[in-house]
Parts: C-alpha cells; structure tokens; sequence
C-alpha cells in the first residue's frame, strides 16, 4: 500500500518537474485550523501520566499502612493473651 502511493506520488513528481512537497503539505490541516481539544491533548496526555503515577505511589503507601494496622492488631492480641497467661501463671 505505502510503496504504490510512493511510487504514484513519484510519478507525479516526474511528470510535473518540480517537487510535490509543498502540494502535499497544502493538503494537510494547518494547526492553527485544528480544533483547540487536539491541540491541548499532548499536555493532557502528560497530566495524566503524572496523576496515574501519584495515584500509583498512594496505592503503595495505603498498602503499606494496611499491612502495619494488620500488624499492630496482631501484637495487640498477642500481647493480651501474653499478659491473660502471665497473670494465669502467677495464681
């Protein structure tokens, strides 16, 4: 597909005796003639990237806190049936 458009665009070239590029570049939209949505959508796309990164490192961060609440609830109970045992011991 690419290589037939090549070899036509060249054709043309040869046949018209004067480079094609600035034809083909006339076709082609103007930026200024874009709508401002796609004109905005590079700095969009990287505003993303930077919140999807942020909200990466908080799922990290609140997994890290839930390992230490599981953690500190352990040693919570273990040191109650710690005390329950010692106080059991000394009777």
């Amino acid at each position: 597909m690419l290589q037939t458009e090549l070899a036509s665009l060249q054709t043309r070239q040869a046949a018209s005796g004067q480079a094609l590029l600035p034809s083909v570049l006339s076709g082609m939209p103007k930026i200024h003639s874009l709508p401002p949505t796609l004109i905005r959508a590079p700095p969009q796309k990287q505003e993303l990237l930077v919140a999807l990164k942020k909200a990466g490192r908080l799922v990290d961060v609140l997994r890290r806190q839930k390992v230490h609440l599981e953690a500190a609830a352990l040693l919570q109970v273990s040191s109650r049936e710690l005390a329950e045992a010692l106080q059991q011991g000394g009777r």
